[in-house]
Formats: C-alpha cells, sequence, structure tokens
C-alpha cells in the first residue's frame, strides 16, 4: 500500500511523487483532526499515494493553491471565521475550474449556494465515517482515479491520465520513470517494481532491470535486445526473457 501523508498547510513540501492531494479547511481544530482520521480509514484500503493537508483558514487555502499547493480534492466548511465558505470557493474557481469542492455543513441553507461554485457533494454535520467513505468514493469515481484501463500519476504539479493501449515501454532513470507513449513521453517519480506490481496482470513485462514493457507493443524478440513497433529496442535481460516471451505470446493471441 503506497503512504499516506497528513500535514499540516504551514509545515508542508509538496513533492511531484504524490498522485493525489487532499485538503480540508476549517477553522475547528478538532472538526479538522476528526476529518483526517475519517479519511485516513477510508483510504486505508485504497493502493494510491495520497497526502493529506490542512488549513485553519480560507486565505491560507487560497495562498496555498496560489503557490501552486492546492489538493485535487477540497473538503471546505462553509462558516469559517474569517470568512465565507461560499466566497472562498468562488475564488478557488477562478484559480482552478476542475477541482472538486465538497462541503462541510451544519446547516441545510446553504446548499443551493453551493451550485453557483459547482459544490461536487455535501456533508452534513456531524460528520460519519461512513458518509466521508461514500462521498469520498464517489469523488474518486468522478476523478476516475481507478480506472483501470489507464493509469494515473503526477507530473510538473498536475495529474495526468494515459490509457495504458498507449503506452509503449517504462524506463527507469534514478528516482524517476520515463514513460515512452505514442507521441508522447512522460516523466514522473515512481519506481519501477511497484510499476510492475500494479500492472502484472495489463500486459507489461520487465524485460530488463531499467525497463517495463507492453507487450502489445513487442514487434520481435532477439537474444539480447526487443524490437518494438515503433522502431526502437530496448534491452532485454536473461533473467527476464522467459516472462517477456509468455506475455508476448499471451498478447498475440
Amino acid at each position: 500500500m503506497y503512504p499516506i501523508v497528513a500535514k499540516d498547510s504551514n509545515k508542508c513540501e509538496y513533492g511531484d511523487n504524490i498522485l493525489l492531494r487532499l485538503a480540508v479547511c476549517d477553522d475547528d481544530k478538532a472538526q479538522i483532526e476528526l476529518m483526517r482520521d475519517h479519511l485516513v480509514r477510508a483510504l486505508f484500503k485504497l493502493n494510491m499515494d495520497m497526502e493529506i493537508t490542512s488549513h485553519t483558514s480560507g486565505a491560507g487555502l487560497l495562498e496555498a493553491i496560489v503557490c501552486g499547493r492546492g489538493a485535487d480534492i477540497i473538503f471546505l466548511d462553509i462558516r469559517l471565521g474569517d470568512s465565507n465558505g461560499i466566497d472562498i470557493a468562488r475564488r478557488i474557481r477562478e484559480i482552478n475550474k476542475n477541482v472538486l469542492i465538497i462541503f462541510i455543513t451544519g446547516r441545510m441553507d446553504y446548499i443551493l449556494k453551493g451550485y453557483e461554485v459547482r459544490a461536487f457533494r455535501y456533508i452534513i454535520k456531524p460528520v460519519s465515517l461512513e458518509t466521508v467513505a461514500n462521498v469520498l468514493l464517489q469523488a474518486l469515481r468522478e476523478l476516475q482515479i481507478n480506472d483501470t484501463g489507464s493509469i494515473r500519476f503526477r507530473e510538473k504539479g498536475e495529474i495526468v491520465r494515459v490509457d495504458l493501449a498507449d503506452i509503449i515501454y517504462f524506463e527507469a532513470q534514478n528516482h524517476r520513470v520515463n514513460a515512452i507513449c505514442v507521441g508522447s513521453v512522460h516523466c514522473f517519480y515512481g519506481r519501477l517494481g511497484e510499476l510492475e506490481a500494479r500492472l502484472a496482470d495489463k500486459g507489461f513485462a520487465r524485460c530488463q532491470k531499467g525497463y517495463l514493457v507492453n507487450a502489445v507493443h513487442i514487434r520481435r524478440i532477439g537474444k539480447s535486445d526487443i524490437l518494438l513497433d515503433n522502431g526502437g529496442t530496448i534491452p532485454l535481460s536473461s533473467n527476464f526473457s522467459k516472462n517477456t516471451k509468455d506475455k508476448f505470446i499471451t498478447a498475440l493471441r
């Protein structure tokens, strides 16, 4: 399982290796801790890299977003000590039109105003683990995080989705991975071993220590290299030869 990291907004350092970022904004620290606890419990069984950050003011949340330290899903209290959550959401929408905003509220009369800022869902106080888990699952589906026909990773601060069919091979390079695709190349933080485990049943084969190839893009397998359908070649190690050939045969069927 990938780590779930909980951080305070004033201490957080963001890296490109985090797949999904969640933010909780509430002026009540006890409510923040409750939400963090519910989110960690709800995320425990999910196999993805996540980071949870917290903000005790709308101004702090906006500052983080402006500085490029935002989130993919924001849990925002409607009644903040320094401002109105609806107003904060409006300013968020001016910066990021795609982030999912989930309002936390104890009053139903705010719900209609939420449509003005395209609120994704509402969580009514008192907040329960079951409600948080259900809303989070809906949000992940909206983001298509669990799409089995593609892979998502964070590149230059944004989540990028690439269809598995378009990936020719992955190449390890220090602590990064290059995804060589049909018509594009992507680079992100990761480990080839983790990718191999995630994509083992998707037709990807470890052909050499630093390479993971998509069998559907193999044209021919030689003794020490593999010819790809884009005309390029990658090395083949004898230790991985049998598994690569098995995946290639399976892909031809």
